[in-house]
């Protein structure tokens, strides 16, 4: 793990791709759902690849997290949530402890998840699976 220093728009921008990604495995799952998404972010940062340098960076590189997508329906929704959503602030929360540091990683190190049951990427055809946690399978393309 990196001594990384994270800054607030780091914080909030991982917050709001973890509520955009899965809040509704949130609603199933609790905050499980929500780390899992924040440790593909980290584990992306942490490959200093082309990835990002940054968290805001990793989330928001076009067509990585497709809540970010300019056609996305969740776009709006992201952008305009604020800390008043429960179920946000549940995800600033995961985020703040993902980042410093508190807990483990769930997914195995994965930098990849999807849920099959929506796409099947041809990636996930070739990526090491790492993890299921609810509907997302994750994976790690460097297996």
């Amino acid at each position: 793990m990196s001594d990384r220093r994270y800054t607030q728009r780091d914080l909030d921008t991982l917050a709001r791709t973890m509520w955009a990604e899965s809040r509704g495995e949130y609603v199933r799952l609790g905050e499980d759902a929500y780390t899992a998404v924040a440790w593909v972010v980290k584990n992306r940062l942490e490959q200093n690849t082309w990835y990002g340098k940054t968290i805001h960076g990793v989330c928001t590189k076009p067509w990585q997290f497709s809540c970010w997508n300019e056609d996305d329906p969740n776009l709006p929704k992201l952008l305009a949530v604020t800390d008043e959503d429960p179920n946000f602030l549940a995800a600033v929360n995961a985020a703040g402890k993902v980042l410093w540091g508190n807990g483990q990683d769930p997914t195995g190190g994965a930098d990849h998840y999807v849920n099959l049951k929506v796409a099947q990427p041809d990636w996930a055809m070739t990526f090491t699976q790492t993890a299921v946690i609810g509907a997302h399978t994750f994976f790690d393309s460097r297996r």
